[in-house]
């Protein structure tokens, strides 16, 4: 097992961050109850009673950013927050890759261009040049039984990603594989207790989310696990991938929960499809190897209120308003993605458009409404703004075409919709996560509702909009057409995913250079070996 023993140095950088955090409590009690310019007023009231000692200043500023977050202002957000990474006097590696990996998350929710995004993203490993990584026994690894599987992320509870993760979990060939899950989450769920006794381990670090990375990459090389997958990506804090950065497990692939490249040396692979990864398109965004599934990197399985939708849509008569509607969350909208709905709803006078987000934050509902104020569509009833719930697949019910957002597009937004039968239309650019409403929508036959242009995607809305027959005949024919899709087929995903698993470990076993081997020379990781 894992020495699960805080050394002195971790404990005083624990024990010093919990004086400065209960110094600010009263800030981030109000942060914790979505009142953010509340909380930055309080905080900047606090910090101002006495100085901030040098070791402390990282964590000031981080707060800082937590607050321009909440507030809907990613350009503040992301400043305060590059500059509390760089206040490195009291801050441990640890914290500054947990930071940094977070706004390279909110960086994906802005308009930044691909090369800005390929680059702060390769910066993050960085942070991981004196990370000591693994080296790997191939005659120990050789005498497995099974392939060991593990899969890594920040919780296993029930969330979007668990739509997507879950077939991995519990639908994998038992004769051939074995599974291990890694978590930082101490609470759980219906899921967490639906996976647990499914795999051969399910490890929780024993200091939830403080848990040091290193403490839980050793408990994953203890455990000789031979392919280790990291679910969350950029998400979460990275804590899977800062885990990972020590190369706990020879071969190491990431992808599903994030749209992007981890950036780490430390990774080989990347999953991915045909339709989000072409090849000769997009393979240099990317520090690891695509490695490309038959049909789709998604494999989609209904959450139980999903499961319980009845699909009773009622067609429109000619003439008859129509709804449009978007179930992302509010911080993907931005003003020249809101341009494109508003001239949609210029030439769909019958159309209204309804806006539902899992983020209750009224702070940037408020914004949003600036952003189609300034559109000349706030105050005349033809944006409806509602509260999250969790009845939420019920009113797909009532949404006659949904319009994806761009360019952080729709994941499991898009797959609820179609399950529900909503034709979802959906623009995508050269970037391999603003291609998943394509994937999607190509592997369900329905390739031609995706949008490779502005232009495109508005005439494509207009036109499904002002067609009610072609509306109905949609409503009825996605269910069945999703359902029989690549996406929904659960035993052909596992499938193809099992033949890669084995493809890429009997590479590594035959001995042949691995892209991280290539990274890791390149960034000048030190070696460690197991005791």
């Amino acid at each position: 097992m894992a020495d699960m023993r805080l050394d002195r140095v971790w404990a005083e950088h624990v024990r010093r961050m919990q004086a400065f955090k209960q110094r600010v409590e009263p800030a981030l009690d109000l942060l914790e109850k979505h009142e953010p310019q509340l909380a930055l007023d309080k905080l900047t009231y606090l910090l101002e009673q006495a100085p901030v000692e040098e070791p402390d200043k990282w964590q000031a500023l981080l707060y800082k950013s937590w607050c321009y977050r909440d507030l809907g202002e990613a350009a503040k957000c992301i400043a305060y927050g590059m500059e509390a990474v760089h206040s490195t006097e009291g801050q441990m590696l640890f914290t500054q890759q947990k930071t940094y990996g977070s706004l390279i998350f909110y960086m994906y929710e802005t308009r930044m261009s691909d090369e800005e995004l390929k680059r702060a993203t390769f910066a993050f490993d960085e942070l991981n040049r004196e990370t000591q990584v693994y080296e790997h026994d191939r005659k120990a690894h050789r005498g497995h039984e099974k392939i060991r599987v593990g899969y890594i992320a920040s919780r296993f509870t029930e969330n979007v990603l668990s739509l997507f993760a879950i077939q991995l979990l519990c639908a994998y060939d038992r004769r051939r594989f074995e599974v291990y899950c890694y978590s930082y989450a101490d609470k759980e769920d219906r899921v967490t207790e639906f996976i647990r006794p499914l795999v051969k381990k399910f490890y929780v670090g024993p200091y939830g989310q403080h848990t040091p990375p290193d403490i839980v990459a050793a408990e994953i090389y203890e455990d000789e696990v031979d392919i280790l997958f990291d679910l969350s990506g950029h998400t979460e804090n990275s804590m899977g991938l800062i885990a990972a950065s020590y190369k706990p497990a020879p071969v190491q692939m990431t992808g599903i929960g994030f749209m992007g490249t981890s950036g780490m040396g430390a990774m080989d692979y990347f999953l991915g499809d045909p339709y989000c990864n072409p090849p000769g398109l997009n393979e240099d965004d990317f520090r690891e190897e695509i490695l490309r599934l038959l049909h789709s990197h998604f494999c989609y399985t209904p959450s139980e209120r999903a499961q319980h939708i009845t699909n009773q849509y009622r067609p429109k008569r000619p003439g008859e308003e129509i709804l449009l509607a978007s179930f992302g969350n509010f911080r993907k909208l931005n003003e020249q993605h809101i341009s494109l709905w508003a001239e949609i709803l210029h030439r769909l006078p019958q159309a209204r458009l309804l806006l539902r987000s899992s983020d209750d934050n009224r702070y940037i509902r408020r914004k949003v409404r600036e952003m189609f104020r300034a559109q000349g569509l706030a105050d005349n009833g033809r944006v409806i703004i509602e509260r999250p719930d969790w009845n939420y697949m019920n009113r797909y019910q009532d949404v006659d075409l949904l319009l994806d957002t761009y360019p952080y597009v729709g994941g499991g937004t898009t797959c609820d919709a179609l399950y529900a039968g909503v034709p979802v239309v959906s623009l995508y650019g050269r970037r391999h996560g603003t291609r998943f409403g394509y994937s999607l929508l190509t592997n369900a036959g329905l390739g031609e509702l995706a949008a490779a242009t502005e232009e495109e995607y508005v005439e494509k809305a207009v036109a499904l909009g002002s067609d009610p027959v072609l509306l109905a005949a949609l409503h009825e024919k996605i269910p069945g057409m999703f359902r029989q899709s690549p996406v929904m087929d659960a035993a052909g995903y596992m499938r193809d995913v099992q033949a890669a698993y084995e493809r890429i470990w009997q590479t590594w076993l035959a001995g042949e250079s691995g892209s991280s081997e290539r990274g890791r020379e390149a960034s000048g990781e030190k070696q460690l070996r197991g005791q």
